[in-house]
């Protein structure tokens, strides 16, 4: 019998896609920044940080993509061994 895996398929890919967000969210806030309007008060101080919306939106839609993806990996992580007795009671069932 085929025996499943900690990192099968399905995890992997939430793997591969929480990691890709996380990096395009740190390239779009990067480039968030480096983009921003800073508006000083006399004294010197910074009064005001203006972003781009539409880099933020991307941005937020990004850092969400990958704080789902951290959860469901999480989750699959703490449900793995339930999996597993799963799998086994299914394969010990013997069909009629």
């Amino acid at each position: 019998m085929k025996k499943s895996r900690f990192f099968d398929k399905a995890q992997l890919l939430i793997t591969i896609i929480g990691l890709s967000a996380f990096a395009v969210s740190l390239i779009f806030y990067m480039v968030m920044v480096l983009t921003a309007k800073v508006t000083y008060k006399e004294s010197g101080d910074i009064d005001q940080v203006i972003y781009n919306s539409t880099l933020m939106c991307i941005y937020g839609i990004f850092s969400s993509t990958h704080l789902l993806m951290l959860a469901w990996f999480i989750i699959r992580a703490l449900t793995f061994k339930r999996r597993m007795k799963e799998i086994e009671t299914q394969n010990n069932i013997l069909p009629l």
